[in-house]
């Protein structure tokens, strides 16, 4: 019951922190630049033209827009990080690491939680290096090559003489929402899911924390 309340609390910050308005590229343009600087003119510059100035994703560290190449009119999704994202990260987590130590003495936990809350810290700072990121879904991409599951999961291709710390370019993939699959593709989905899952930890050892919208 103690854990079950901690977990009820975390999940509650994360809640929080999710919230978050849709910031308009347009309109929020030159605080991108403040906080982007370069790279949101590198962004606005090899683009043709944004599908949209309405972000197709969003969530707490950054929103993707699809756009289309200049050099060869390739349609691609573009990852741009939120201004200030790190700024609320860290506050964020001064904020629960603060409370750590009462949710410890409150629920007479054995665990050190002040030590777990440093390390999703250093999980939530790396997260805002999309050049790695971008490494992370190539070498996920090789592993599974190696694997059945072959042609079949991927990681979009990383384009990384477009992308920067900031600023995530992949090619774009057309795709289906699984709440709007066929039962028959769901069935299969899912398969696929679990079959994914377990030859990450059985076989590759290469972990992909971001299959909650597999596609077929």
């Amino acid at each position: 019951m103690q854990l079950l309340w901690l977990c009820l609390f975390v999940r509650l910050i994360a809640c929080i922190r999710l919230v978050i308005d849709l910031f308009s590229l347009q309109r929020h343009q030159s605080t991108l630049c403040n906080h982007v600087e370069t790279h949101v003119i590198l962004f606005l510059g090899f683009l043709a033209s944004a599908k949209s100035s309405t972000p197709i994703a969003a969530a707490s560290l950054g929103q993707v827009y699809k756009a289309k190449l200049r050099s060869n009119d390739k349609d691609v999704a573009v990852k741009v990080q939120r201004p200030g994202v790190t700024n609320q990260i860290a506050l964020d987590m001064h904020l629960i690491r603060e409370v750590a130590p009462f949710m410890k003495r409150t629920f007479n936990l054995n665990t050190n939680l002040v030590d777990v809350v440093d390390k999703w810290g250093v999980g939530f700072v790396d997260e805002l290096d999309y050049q790695q990121e971008g490494i992370n879904a190539e070498e996920f991409t090789e592993s599974i090559e190696k694997t059945p599951l072959a042609g079949v999961v991927f990681s979009p291709e990383y384009l990384e003489e477009y992308s920067t710390g900031k600023v995530l370019v992949t090619e774009w993939v057309e795709g289906e929402r699984l709440d709007r699959c066929t039962n028959a593709d769901v069935t299969v989905l899912c398969s696929i899911a679990m079959n994914t899952y377990l030859t990450m930890m059985l076989e590759t050892g290469i972990l992909h924390a971001g299959e909650n919208e597999p596609c077929l």
